[in-house]
Formats: structure tokens, sequence, C-alpha cells
């Protein structure tokens, strides 16, 4: 982290800052927030107040108030956790299901390496977004479809990175080692490929 940092541009570095913030407060700010982000209050003496502006318990907002009252920084905060979750779900998932198939596909090869590739060549001809969509219009939308989404569209990327690595470690001498010392195949392949 500390080399990646000396050898990335200033605008690489403001971004990480700024997503550090940006999570950071989504994290902190509702659990600072003086009111309740979710419940309504007074409406008539806190709807829509401007930004920067100050209600009449002398509560700050700075993004100022909805037609119910509530804080709209509180409350885009409070989404920011949401969006936090759904997209680590979403990539941690999609990494690991990228991993499985990708270890499995070049170690088998044949039939099953062909078929996964074939399969991912399929998932990334169609845009996210479509499928996005159409899931969107079936089922009931929320954070759970969603995740799934990225997930079954996101781990083609990392399956084929997987397999190669696989497949050009799969004849070197160590994992050769390791099968004539009698290890089964899964374990040759979880621990030393």
């Amino acid at each position: 982290m500390i080399a990646f940092w000396r050898i990335s541009g200033a605008r690489t570095r403001a971004a990480m800052i700024t997503l550090l913030v940006l999570a950071l407060g989504a994290l902190v700010v509702p659990a600072l927030a003086s009111t309740d982000p979710l419940a309504i209050g007074d409406a008539l003496a806190l709807r829509l107040l401007p930004p920067l502006s100050f209600d009449v318990t002398h509560h700050f907002h700075l993004l100022g108030t909805d037609a119910f009252g509530r804080d709209l920084f509180v409350r885009a905060m409070l989404a920011g956790r949401l969006s936090l979750a759904v997209g680590i779900a979403g990539s941690v998932l999609a990494g690991g299901m990228g991993i499985a198939i990708g270890a499995i596909g070049g170690w088998e090869g044949g039939v099953i390496d062909k078929l996964a590739m074939a399969t991912g060549d399929v998932l990334l001809a169609i845009p996210r977004l479509v499928i996005l969509l159409v899931c969107a219009a079936l089922w009931p939308p929320g954070a759970t479809m969603v995740i799934t989404i990225l997930v079954l569209t996101g781990w083609m990327g990392v399956a084929r990175l997987v397999r190669g690595e696989v497949r050009g470690l799969r004849a070197r001498p160590f994992v050769e080692s390791a099968q004539a010392m009698g290890a089964t195949p899964a374990r040759v392949l979880w621990r030393y490929v």
C-alpha cells in the first residue's frame, strides 16, 4: 500500500482520499446525527429548509431538509451505507465465484473448462444494465437482487485470470511433487496452486 501510494499520481491519491472520506462519513454521520434520519418529526416547522440552515431546535442542516423535515445530508450518508454494503458484497462474492470457476476450469481442462469459458463469453456479451433492468421487471428490486446480478455478471474477468494462472502453475515441479506424494487433486489445487 505504501509503495502504491508513492508511485501513484496526485489524481489517484485524491480519489483514494475522497473515497475514504465518503466511506467514513457513511459509517459515522448517521450514528452521530442529532435526530433519527428515518423519523418524521414536526414536518411543518422542519420541512424544506434550505442548505446550510438551522432549524427551530438549533440543529444544523448541511443540505437542508426534505418535505417531511428529515435531514438530507444524514439520509444521503445513510444511503451510502447500503451502497457500500452492496458494492463490497457483490465484489467479494463475484471474486470468490470467479476464483472457484477459473481454478476448477483451469485445473480440469476439457469440457468443464470450455463450458465455463463459453458461459463467461455469453455473459460478457450481454450488458450488465440490460440484465439488471430485465431482473427488476421480473422480480421485486432490492439489495439482494442487485448483489445477485453483480455476482452473476462480475465473475468472468476473475475467472479468466485465475484460469490462466492455474494452467501455468499446473505444470510446475512443485505441483508434480505434491501429486507424486499422494496429495489429492483438490488438495493440490487448494493448497499449492
